[in-house]
């Protein structure tokens, strides 16, 4: 299959899981929930692995484990970003990792680095900034989630940790890895963190809603199965084709979770937000057209 065709239902079945992960965490216990869709999605991998194969090699299984410590950690901080922030927000500040990717392939020559890439920065920039700062003024307003600008911080490791995991996708798959295995790493290193997380830590600031806890079965079920159609999409997308095209592709997420957002009532939108967006949409898209 085609790896740009495989990025874009990776982006959009990431819309839908990243909406449902953001009701989830934020009303029940967050590793009970990441906890149970890792074991679902993990089950998922290994019935994929029946019809696809699991082919490593003795010297790609470091970079596996590395794979999976790097996703783990991007993940948590993923999911701290939207108990803080609204999940729109967030996405938006992980849209930066198309520019950073952009920028490390310009530094291994792959792309020329241009004004129009700097100023389309600029423009990400500002967006970003202006819909934190609306996002701030109307806190309150946002019932079920305390708004923090910590938030900013875990999504800026989501940034930092998703602009270079492509390249240690890409590492282990010439190194004779493919999508399951280096998903299955993932997996083989998130569930025993997950399950001492659940066992270990009683989360203080975090009260249960207990509509939603009649509800449980129900989003982890469907989590766990977005997320097992989203991952091995998106390391798909990676091991077969350019970081920097796939990243373009994957980012076009935002477009369809503020529309998502919206319907949902999971954000407050505002006119001042409303031409944020639109501003980092612009950007994003500017630089889909480079």
């Amino acid at each position: 299959m085609n790896y740009k065709i495989t990025a874009l239902i990776s982006a959009i079945t990431e819309s839908f899981f990243n909406l449902t992960l953001d009701i989830a965490v934020n009303r029940i216990n967050k590793y009970r929930v990441l906890l149970y869709t890792s074991i679902i999605s993990g089950f998922f991998q290994i019935i994929y692995s029946l019809f696809i194969g699991i082919n490593f090699s003795i010297a790609s299984i470091p970079i596996i484990i590395i794979y999976g410590v790097c996703v783990l950690i991007g993940y948590v901080a993923f999911v701290k970003a939207i108990q803080y922030l609204p999940a729109d927000l967030v996405v938006l500040i992980g849209t930066g990792q198309m520019f950073v990717v952009f920028l490390i392939d310009s530094i291994f020559g792959n792309i020329k680095l241009t004004p129009t890439f700097v100023m389309l920065f600029i423009l990400f920039v500002v967006s970003v900034i202006w819909f934190i700062i609306e996002t701030n003024k109307i806190k309150s307003k946002i019932y079920f989630k305390n708004i923090k600008l910590i938030g900013v911080v875990f999504a800026l490791i989501t940034v930092l940790i998703s602009s270079v995991t492509p390249y240690i996708i890409k590492l282990a798959s010439n190194m004779g890895a493919n999508e399951i295995a280096i998903n299955l790493g993932y997996y083989v290193i998130a569930i025993p963190f997950f399950f001492i997380m659940v066992k270990g830590i009683k989360e203080k600031a975090q009260t249960e809603d207990n509509s939603y806890k009649n509800k449980f079965v129900l989003l982890i079920v469907l989590i766990g199965i977005l997320e097992s159609i989203y991952y091995p999409l998106y390391t798909f997308s990676y091991t077969g084709g350019s970081a920097f095209i796939v990243t373009v592709v994957t980012e076009l997420r935002i477009f369809l979770l503020v529309i998502l957002s919206a319907i949902f009532k999971t954000d407050k939108i505002n006119w001042q937000k409303a031409i944020a967006m639109l501003m980092g949409i612009a950007a994003v898209t500017g630089l889909c057209l480079l």
